[in-house]
């Protein structure tokens, strides 16, 4: 008597199909945490850059407006740092104000 295959493949594409939902379930996991670090660091750009030519104050609206939280910033002759926190993430940027006047120098 011939035994029938019929369904022998099943047990097959069963492990492929759960390997696939495996893997779309890291790479989305991989690619939000990407995001994260992106968001993080353009955040802390956009803070610096405003923080150079608005202050502190005007850092903590762009960070607080891109969905951050501004933990440092320091500001020194036309230099400003600053660090934000944006979820699990942490980035820093630093920011020259190069419109600044030059200093006169005794050189001629």
């Amino acid at each position: 008597m011939v035994e029938s295959e019929d369904g022998s493949i099943a047990p097959l594409i069963a492990v492929i199909l759960a390997l696939c939902g495996a893997m779309i379930a890291v790479l989305g996991n991989v690619g939000e945490r990407l995001v994260a670090e992106d968001r993080a660091r353009i955040t802390a750009e956009a803070s610096a850059l405003a923080g150079i030519y608005g202050g502190v104050e005007t850092a903590i609206v762009v960070a607080r407006r891109n969905g951050a939280e501004l933990i440092d910033a320091q500001s020194k002759e036309g230099h400003f740092s600053v660090t934000v926190s944006f979820g699990a993430n942490h980035a820093s940027a630093h920011a020259v104000d190069t419109w600044l006047p030059t200093s006169p120098t005794l050189k001629p």
